[in-house]
């Protein structure tokens, strides 16, 4: 033992003539070669001491074998957890990197972790040590592993058998540090991995995340319950599988009731907002604008309460301003497109609340005043003049959004109440009207320029709505004509605003407003741009104030230059102001490249050039401690949708009238028509073209078996062609064997014949001499008689063996000129199908050819 102690400081403190390299050194190659437990132990540990001055001697010589230790000894704890410190260690910056922006020694370790899935595996494998320290270390090096390779990491976990599973395990440790560090692990592991987070999620991690903040107390919890919202949130976004997990195992009622507050609960911690927003965030990733899946969502949601605990939230009396304003967005989500919840929604009652700044009491009466939620919204929208309730402005006209979307019923009966409204006597913060921002010029104008600008916005999304909601707006008049006063319209009301704005140098987000709006109503409105042209006056103030370019900065020229541009692209020869003098009036006042320059530097301008909708809760102060917030989603998709329109709008025959919406519509839809008629008669072109290509192929495929069996049928009739040729030799052979018999038969016979003359005459002489020998001339008469009917039958014989092999051979003549003419039969018949076949392929040539160029014509 004394021996292993000297050995273990001598390796710690070496001597002065012993190098720290040559001690490393020294150090990995007993940790590689050593057979003895206590030996790499003690080399473990001695590496551990140089860690932190020589970091980078200590990756080169010792990582592999502290991960080769790691797998060795894995089943010592003290060894184990000695190495799993070493290695996190290793991780640490040391002074020489610690200004650097790369931290490349943690990226060499990360690689040599994830060069083999079995390292990772093996820190995974090690989580089943139930020893404090090997655990925490163990998701701690995963973690520091995870962060510098992320991706490679994630694929790595993915493949491990049981990697998971028992990552998800570790949230079941109630060891508080164990439990966080797993969180973290998990929350950054899913992070942008479908996959892992469906594994994730299947390993009942919702059920569990929700046991560890209820544990901790719901929203009231630290840290620990942010990070597990965090990861709920992490394990929903974008991912429809888990979603509907969450919601087939009853989640959705556990996260509603962690937006119950206390009534009067007055502990609005920093960690209490925070977690609150997250619960909001991870019911606003249900219901995303545009999903497929929003619709039921939003139904699902609405029956578990959700939606009427976000609002007993938004109007709570004790209520953060920042909670209460992302209550509100939420609230937006949870409606939005649901025309069966909206009018749900309008008809719930709300306490009114009076929010004041940060710091400051809110003025909330015993017993508040209950008010529709719309108008609850509108009066949080136009008469909060705090800056510091500029989100909750927000939040309260997203709301008003929300309510609105694709849904024209409830903007009609929004704005027809509003009118009626306007015209009543009950003005005041409780009863904010929408009109009275928009028509009233504010005295408070210069300290509240939000309440003009909110008011604009709220009719731009009622606009978005039609042109039945526009004429609605434009049938509003202000004057009674029967008491002798001068009668306006809103129009023309608004026109006057903006002149006035612009005249005493109001804050620019004023007449930007007014200008978003008139913008947005005038345009292809030829009714509403001769009401705001017969106030020649605020056309000649707009003209003046572009052209008078040191008067106003560049977002301000742009706006006028845009409504500008609006009115006389559609106004007509016989508008207030003619558009022929509209025309003189622009070029010459304004001229024409200058006109257009205007509207480009609009157009380039980053604050239209970079619009994000969803950055305007996040919006940097300017120099008046106003949010940087100008425009609105609706008038610069607008204004990007039509800008070539509006910057070539000078270049338009003055003399000649706009083209009606009406006819563009009509010439829209002939011109649709006639493409779908177009494209129909493409369809069958193509269904033609595809009909004929396959006769074309199975023609050709028709004639190539053709041509193969004229060609098979072709070698067989010139094997039957040899076979009679042969046959024929074989018989010319056999005729001349036969004539050769036939010959020899006739010498024969004529042999006969000869020798038969012969004896007759003998026999005559032999009478002549023996006349008186009668009986032996009668004798031998007989014998030479027989002896000559032999010979007869004989020569008989002959001559029928002579007919039958004429007869075989003129068979043979007949069969061999059969075969001939059989022979140019068959010749004659392929030489006419060789002929048509080649005529069918010409005329399917010619067919293509015709298909294509009427393909090419139409």
């Amino acid at each position: 033992m004394q021996d292993l102690l000297s050995g273990i400081l001598a390796q710690t403190q070496p001597k002065q003539n012993t190098t720290a390299t040559d001690t490393i050194t020294k150090l990995c190659d007993r940790l590689l070669n050593s057979t003895l437990l206590e030996d790499r132990r003690a080399a473990v540990l001695g590496l551990k001491g140089f860690c932190r001055e020589y970091r980078e001697a200590v990756v080169t010589g010792g990582l592999r074998g502290l991960i080769a230790e790691l797998q060795r000894d894995r089943l010592d704890t003290e060894t184990v957890k000695a190495t799993l410190e070493t290695v996190l260690l290793l991780f640490m910056r040391d002074k020489a990197s610690q200004t650097a922006d790369v931290d490349y020694i943690a990226l060499w370790l990360a690689d040599e972790f994830t060069q083999r899935e079995e390292n990772i595996t093996l820190l995974i494998d090690i989580l089943e040590n139930k020893d404090f320290y090997v655990r925490l270390y163990s998701l701690q090096l995963l973690a520091a592993v995870l962060s510098n390779r992320t991706e490679r990491t994630q694929q790595c976990v993915f493949a491990a058998p049981l990697g998971i599973s028992r990552l998800v395990s570790t949230l079941d440790d109630h060891r508080e540090a164990i439990q966080n560090d797993a969180v973290m692990l998990l929350l950054h592991l899913v992070d942008g991995h479908p996959d892992i987070q469906k594994l994730v999620a299947f390993e009942n991690t919702f059920d569990k995340t929700f046991i560890i903040i209820e544990r901790e107390g719901g929203v009231e919890g630290g840290i620990i319950a942010r990070d597990c919202l965090r990861l709920i949130a992490n394990l929903l976004r974008f991912n429809s599988s888990n979603q509907n997990l969450f919601r087939e195992t009853s989640c959705i009622p556990r996260l509603s009731n962690l937006m119950i507050v206390g009534k009067g609960d007055a502990n609005w911690d920093a960690q209490k907002v925070k977690n609150l927003i997250l619960v909001l965030e991870i019911c606003r990733l249900f219901v995303v604008e545009g999903s497929l899946g929003t619709p039921a969502n939003q139904n699902i949601l609405f029956q578990a309460g959700v939606l009427m605990n976000v609002l007993r939230l938004a109007f709570a009396d004790s209520t953060n301003i920042q909670v209460r304003a992302m209550a509100l967005v939420a609230t937006a989500d949870l409606i939005r497109g649901n025309k069966e919840i909206q009018e749900k929604f309008a008809n719930i009652d709300v306490p009114y609340i009076n929010v004041s700044a940060p710091g400051e009491p809110n003025h909330v009466q015993l017993e508040p005043e209950v008010i529709p939620v719309t108008q609850a919204l509108l009066n949080w929208a136009l008469y909060n003049s705090s800056i510091y309730a500029f989100d909750l402005r927000v939040g309260a006209s997203m709301c008003l959004e929300g309510y609105f979307s694709n849904n024209n019923g409830t903007r009609i009966a929004f704005l027809e109440d509003a009118i009626d409204a306007y015209f009543k006597d009950n003005r005041g913060p409780k009863n904010a009207k929408l009109l009275s921002g928009l028509l009233d010029y504010e005295t408070d104008a210069r300290t509240d320029p939000y309440r003009t600008w909110f008011a604009c916005i709220i009719m731009l999304h009622i606009f978005e709505g039609g042109q039945e909601l526009k004429d609605l707006a434009r049938s509003i008049t202000i004057g009674d004509e029967d008491a002798g006063e001068e009668v306006v319209t809103a129009i023309q009301t608004i026109s006057a605003n903006l002149v006035a704005s612009l005249q005493y140098n109001l804050d620019i987000r004023i007449p930007i407003a007014y200008i978003m709006l008139l913008s947005v109503w005038l345009y292809e409105d030829y009714d509403a741009i001769d009401d705001f042209l017969s106030e020649g006056s605020s056309v000649q103030s707009l003209v003046a104030d572009v052209s008078q370019s040191s008067s106003h900065n560049v977002l301000v020229e742009g706006m006028c230059t845009t409504v500008l541009a609006v009115l006389y692209g559609y106004c007509t020869t016989s508008s207030p102001i003619p558009r022929p003098v509209l025309n003189r009036l622009l070029i010459s006042r304004i001229g024409r490249d200058s006109f257009i320059m205007k509207l480009r530097l609009l157009r380039r301008h980053s604050l239209v050039r970079d619009f994000n909708p969803s950055e305007i809760l996040s919006a940097e102060k300017d120099a008046t401690g106003l949010p940087s917030v100008f425009f609105n989603r609706v008038f610069i998709d607008f204004f990007k949708d039509r800008y070539s329109r509006l910057e070539k709008v000078l270049d338009r025959d003055p003399n000649r009238d706009p083209i009606s919406p009406e006819a563009i519509e009509a010439q829209n839809e002939l011109a649709i028509e006639t493409m779908e008629n177009l494209q129909r008669e493409l369809e069958v072109l193509k269904a033609q073209l595809a009909a004929t290509e396959g006769e074309k192929q199975k023609t050709e495929e028709s004639l190539a078996e053709e041509k193969q069996k004229a060609e098979t049928t072709l070698a067989s009739n010139s094997e039957i062609m040899v076979a009679i040729s042969r046959e024929r030799e074989e018989l010319d052979g056999k005729l001349k064997e036969a004539e050769a018999v036939i010959k020899k038969l006739q010498d024969h016979v004529a042999a006969a014949g000869k020798e038969l003359t012969d004896e007759r005459e003998k026999s005559r002489e032999i009478e002549r001499k023996l006349g008186n020998t009668a009986q032996s001339l009668g004798l031998e008469r007989n014998k030479l008689e027989k002896r000559v009917k032999e010979l007869e039958d004989n020569a008989r014989k002959a001559n029928s063996r002579i007919d039958s092999l004429e007869k075989d051979l003129g068979k043979s003549k007949e069969r061999a000129l059969q075969a001939e003419s059989a022979l140019r039969a068959l010749k004659e018949s392929s030489a006419n199908e060789k002929a048509k076949l080649e005529s069918k392929v010409k005329q399917s040539e010619d067919s293509t050819t015709y298909m294509h160029s009427m393909l090419e014509e139409s």
